[in-house]
């Protein structure tokens, strides 16, 4: 075997390595991609989570809740309490939001969140106006985010009724 023919060989390995190796960062890339979006969402998830939970664990927020409810008047503390719990929506929705346009999660998990949007604002009525009162300044400065369409539809004229069941 000449000099000539090593090289060819050598060249032929080399292009089935290039091959090989972008084959197996093609790989590495997409369970990347995978990680973030499991990442992602688990994220978003924790912000609703925690919110949440918060309401939970504090009887004083539980029933700052329970006012917004029934639209009963906020004391300044609990208004104080309502307005922070409204902000921890606010980053969580916009969260969710901002993961949808990297390609983080899915269109159908926004959405769901959406729906879930709508449903706080009928069971909290008082929540629509503090959202709002968060969320028109960027509106204003950068057009209508879909997920905030639901604050801005018209609110049904009562609030949602529990039976015994519930």
């Amino acid at each position: 075997m000449d000099w000539e023919a090593v090289g060819a060989v050598g060249q032929v390995l080399g292009s089935v390595a290039v091959f090989v190796t972008l084959g197996y960062l093609a790989v590495q890339v997409r369970q990347a991609v995978a990680h973030a979006q499991f990442s992602s969402t688990n994220a978003t998830l924790a912000l609703f989570a925690n919110a949440w939970t918060g309401v939970m664990q504090s009887p004083a927020m539980a029933n700052v809740l329970a006012k917004m409810e029934t639209n009963e008047e906020l004391s300044p503390g609990e208004s104080a309490q309502a307005d922070a719990f409204a902000h921890l929506t606010f980053i969580a929705y916009t969260n969710a939001d901002d993961a949808l346009g990297g390609g983080l999660i899915p269109r159908y998990v926004l959405e769901s969140y959406q729906t879930d949007l709508a449903r706080v604002l009928i069971k909290y009525p008082q929540m629509r106006q503090r959202l709002r009162d968060i969320v028109d300044p960027f509106t204003a400065k950068y057009g209508m985010n879909p997920i905030w369409q639901p604050l801005y539809e018209e609110a049904p004229a009562t609030t949602a009724t529990h039976s015994e069941a519930d």
